[in-house]
């Protein structure tokens, strides 16, 4: 966009180049670099009138694969010196300005800037079928040559960043045509140009070109010659602004695609049956009350898609160091629970060991050390790269509560919002599977979850955040206090968007002589199809 000039105070005439560096200024028609470096241009010999025509030589060969048949229909030719000019009119078809191109790339005008239409408008009628918009005059007098200047191409004449500025003075021209056809840059600057300027029209009226591996339609005509430019010519493709995606623009195989949407089994019969196991790219809660297993739980299915089905798996820990984690982990493999002093040394050195190669001392397990930070940008910063530069399938993150407690952010609501957002976001970029564990916070009443109160996402700790943004929600409920069975728990769904299952989905069992907590009893009764009694609206 326009910008202050530093020369004449102008507040938008001025515009930057990001190829030179330089910056000319309509107003005042000067052109400088940095903090105000003027760009002298000899006058090459010519006078000092408004409109040097007489200077203008035609082109009689061929130049960076344009004819002169091409240069002579949109009046542009050279200097003597080897200056590129072109005559530059208004919507009168009148001549107001000269356009003057250096062989360093820089230019410099000559006349009434104000008054100039976009590059070769004058020569095509208001109304038809479509009309092309480059970025640069080399450009549209590439498309003209491949089409033999027959059919509509102009170009915007002050770069891309002031493209959409200068377009909506036209626009009443240009929306007559049916169909407006952006051919910017295939740069940072021309993607961002074509999303400027397509907003100046109705939708379904822009059209853009994918004009990869080349970087603009000179380069096309250069490389590809007449044939490519036709090519590229009619493969157009109406324009989506980023997040909008065509139905025309997918791919059949890749929709039904069978690997995009596996699942992976865990440990538990019931998340099994209903859930259908876990699937990357989605975000799934755990939750449950205070000393439930709720840790246990999770750990047990890292463990299971790590050693059993071979996959790599991010540990973030947040209440535990790496030496925890890892005993945690061992003590799956050897039925132990290994992070008890007394088990570890009552148990076998050789088979501690064994473990250790077996599981930790391999590709599949990635923990993270945090040495007490909690900040979650920078949290978020470490799961990426776990996801990208680790390459891991899933990530297991234990917990959210604890990384929101470490924010002086005074608003808990907001703080769980933005995490989840963050990690929603990060599932859906990378691809990586995200199981998170949540704390509850307290039911009303006396009976607490220790007694065995049952979980409803209205008991998610802080934000409705957490089951808008989850793709499951699965609880862990267990009557810590009961006379018998108080080591079984039972899983209830509450949220399962794969499927849309919820309800009673089996029972565990936490085994204090192995540590392990397992299958207890899986029951189909009391099992709903249906949401949860008592879900809030989200």
């Amino acid at each position: 966009m326009g910008h202050s000039c530093i020369k004449c105070g102008s507040s938008d005439a001025a515009t930057t180049y990001e190829d030179t560096g330089l910056t000319h200024c309509f107003s005042c028609n000067t052109t400088y670099k940095g903090e105000g470096e003027y760009v002298e241009h000899k006058e090459q010999g010519f006078s000092n009138e408004a409109f040097r025509r007489k200077a203008i030589l035609d082109i009689q060969k061929t130049v960076r694969s344009i004819s002169s048949r091409t240069f002579k229909q949109f009046s542009y030719g050279k200097t003597e010196e080897g200056v590129h000019i072109y005559d530059a009119y208004d919507k009168d078809g009148n001549v107001v300005a000269q356009k003057f191109r250096y062989p360093d790339k820089t230019f410099s005008w000559k006349g009434n800037t104000q008054e100039v239409v976009p590059f070769g408008m004058n020569l095509w009628r208001s109304g038809g079928k479509k009309i092309y918009i480059t970025e640069g005059e080399l450009d549209c007098l590439s498309i003209a040559e491949g089409l033999g200047g027959k059919y509509p191409v102009i170009s915007i004449v002050n770069g891309a960043a002031s493209a959409k500025k200068d377009l909506a003075k036209h626009i009443e021209y240009l929306s007559t045509y049916d169909e407006v056809v952006l051919c910017f840059d295939n740069d940072e600057p021309g993607h961002k140009a074509t999303a400027e300027v397509a907003t100046l029209f109705k939708p379904g009226k822009v059209s853009t070109i994918n004009l990869s591996p080349y970087k603009d339609m000179n380069d096309v005509l250069t490389n590809l010659g007449k044939a490519g430019v036709l090519k590229y010519y009619y493969e157009t493709k109406a324009f989506t602004p980023d997040g909008i995606v065509s139905g025309a623009s997918l791919d059949y195989k890749d929709v039904v695609s069978i690997d995009d949407s596996k699942s992976y089994l865990t440990p538990f019969e019931g998340l099994n049956k209903h859930l259908r196991g876990l699937r990357k790219g989605e975000l799934v809660t755990f939750t449950a009350g205070s000393g439930m297993g709720k840790t246990t739980l999770v750990r047990e299915a890292a463990y299971d898609l790590a050693v059993n089905q071979g996959l790599r798996i991010g540990w973030v820990a947040l209440e535990e160091n790496t030496k925890r984690s890892a005993l945690g982990f061992m003590g799956i493999h050897m039925d132990t629970p290994l992070h008890l002093q007394e088990e570890r040394e009552s148990a076998d050195e050789d088979n501690m060991h064994k473990a250790f190669e077996e599981v930790i001392n391999t590709d599949k397990l990635y923990f993270y050390d945090h040495f007490g930070s909690l900040d979650s940008d920078n949290l978020i910063n470490k799961l990426r790269f776990l996801a990208v530069a680790a390459e891991v399938d899933f990530i297991f993150l234990d917990h959210i509560s604890i990384v929101i407690s470490g924010q002086d952010t005074g608003n808990e609501r907001i703080a769980i919002d933005n995490l989840m957002t963050a990690l929603r976001s990060l599932a859906e970029e990378t691809q990586v599977g995200i199981c998170i564990i949540s704390h509850l916070r307290r039911p009303s009443g006396d009976k607490g979850f220790e007694n065995g109160t049952e979980v409803t996402l209205s008991h998610l700790r802080g934000s409705g955040g957490i089951a808008q943004l989850s793709d499951a929600v699965v609880a862990l409920e267990r009557d810590q206090q009961a006379s018998t069975d108080s080591d079984v728990g039972t899983i209830r769904i509450l949220k399962n968007r794969y499927t849309g299952e919820t309800g009673l989905s089996g029972k565990v069992k936490y085994y204090k002589d192995t540590g392990r907590l397992l299958n207890y009893e899986f029951e189909e009764e009391g099992f709903v199809d249906e949401e949860v009694k008592g879900e809030p609206d989200y």
